[in-house]
């Protein structure tokens, strides 16, 4: 009984815990698991990160290469449809190019020099015939002209040699441009920028250049009578001493104001008379019959839109000229200018109508003659 007795387990005791499960306990147990944890979480998502920028970077990379696969189709097209003997498909292969100019900032610098060429083909000087440019090369000249000139890099406007009599070129961006031995005779080139362009030889014969800004212009043999340089005067030009710059900073002064009516008398179908005073024995060059105004001795008359009055300016690059106005083109109001074939301007406006009630079969206009310039 005795040595049963040392064999029993004494009440609340515990057997001491082997020296390796207490170890493991105590790792377990440690403190410093929950930053390992964090570093741990900190760390895969930091690998997340970088597979998913390799990943964004790969694919914009494809598709970098599908966007210059797209630009470098579109140039192809656009290129192609300039070579078609229509017009209408190479006036589109322009708005195409302008297009992707917009897009690709890679490609402005050569869709200039290609609409540049362009020009310089479709319209050279020794051709130049024509009072205004065909359509698609006016569509290439505004299109040249109001692209983002900042962007053009090294490549510059060129039009050498170009035919450009009467062209449309407002607000157009040609600094820099090379435009020697280019004719732009009656052309508009009002608020262009035309700094530091080259205009050796050039023809700007009777251009209107109001508020254009030539500062550092090179006009050397620059061709320029008649041009109309109202508004902001252009400073630093440089010029040939020797060139007779006869240029005009006004308009001619007027030297005649009137009323007039013209009335058939009763069983005439036409009225004509004298409007330009030039003393015709037997016709005149203003004439009136039932359905409009004819003008004769090689007088023009021009429509003009708009109810404000036409000043001189305005009259002198009308465009629309014709022999003859329909009275129903017209109402109480309207504007026309007129011309002769010398060139004096006139400005009428319309108080009434033959097809008015009230006119009693007259046609009343109040003219205004400027001088002959």
């Amino acid at each position: 009984m005795g040595n049963s007795g040392k064999r029993r387990r004494v009440a609340g005791l515990r057997r001491p815990a082997p020296r390796g499960w207490r170890r493991a306990v105590a790792m377990f147990s440690w403190d410093g698991w929950l930053k390992v944890t964090a570093l741990l979480t900190s760390l895969a998502t930091v690998a997340a990160l970088w597979f998913t920028a390799e990943a964004l970077h790969t694919t914009r990379g494809q598709v970098g290469l599908t966007e210059q696969g797209q630009y470098t189709d579109r140039f192809g097209k656009a290129v192609e449809q300039l070579g078609s003997d229509k017009p209408a498909i190479r006036m589109g292969g322009l708005y195409a190019l302008e297009r992707l100019a917009r897009d690709s900032a890679r490609d402005h610098a050569t869709i200039v020099e290609v609409l540049s060429a362009y020009v310089r083909e479709r319209a050279p000087r020794d051709n130049c015939r024509d009072p205004r440019p065909a359509a698609d090369v006016q569509t290439a000249l505004t299109v040249l002209g109001r692209r983002d000139a900042g962007r053009d890099q090294h490549a510059r406007v060129d039009w050498r040699g170009a035919c450009l009599a009467g062209a449309e070129l407002s607000e157009a961006h040609l600094g820099q441009a090379r435009l020697d031995g280019v004719n732009l005779r009656d052309a508009v080139l009002r608020g262009a920028n035309l700094t530091g362009a080259q205009l050796r030889d050039a023809d700007l014969t009777n251009a209107y250049l109001v508020d254009t800004d030539l500062r550092g212009a090179d006009l050397h043999q620059t061709r320029m009578a008649g041009a109309f340089v109202g508004g902001r005067s252009p400073t630093g030009l440089v010029i040939n001493p020797a060139a007779q710059l006869q240029v005009r900073t006004q308009s001619p002064p007027v030297v005649e104001t009137r009323m007039v009516i013209l009335k058939a008398r009763p069983g005439d179908d036409s009225v004509w008379m004298d409007y330009w005073r030039q003393e015709l024995p037997r016709s005149g060059d203003l004439n009136m019959d039932q359905t409009g105004i004819s003008a004769g001795q090689q007088a023009q008359f021009a429509v003009m839109p708009g109810t404000v009055a036409p000043d001189w300016e305005r009259c002198r690059l009308a465009q629309n000229w014709g022999i003859r106005v329909e009275f129903a083109e017209l109402r109480p109001g309207s504007h026309l200018c007129a011309r002769t074939r010398e060139g004096r301007l006139a400005q009428i406006r319309v108080i009434d109508l033959p097809s008015s009630p009230k006119s009693a079969g007259a046609f009343v206009f109040a003219g205004l003659t400027w001088q002959r310039d």
